[in-house]
């Protein structure tokens, strides 16, 4: 089969070209991270529910935790496919 559709740029910022490829890899990684998100969350609220059900805004508030965590790691992961370098997104947030 022939894919070479998916390297052909469909935007084109100067030097910078995004590749169609590009751009519905890191929509599926952004996907897979809020799925395993889910899947995490699920994971975590059945399995404390199962040993002590007092600290439910204990483990609700460990679970929001984990879910942005996954979420910002597939941000980071889906911008580095994309081609945005993360050592200048660093400085500027070092900057913060």
């Amino acid at each position: 089969m022939n894919f070479d559709w998916l390297s052909s740029p469909i935007l084109d910022f100067g030097n910078y070209q995004l590749a169609l490829g590009q751009l519905l890899t890191s929509t599926i990684i952004l996907i897979l991270s809020f799925f395993i998100s889910k899947v995490l969350r699920n994971s975590i609220t059945k399995l404390a529910e199962r040993h002590n059900k007092d600290n439910i805004s204990q483990v609700y508030a460990f679970t929001r935790f984990v879910h942005y965590l996954m979420v910002l790691f597939g941000i980071i992961i889906a911008l580095s496919v994309i081609g945005i370098d993360m050592s200048k997104l660093a400085i500027i947030a070092g900057a913060l």
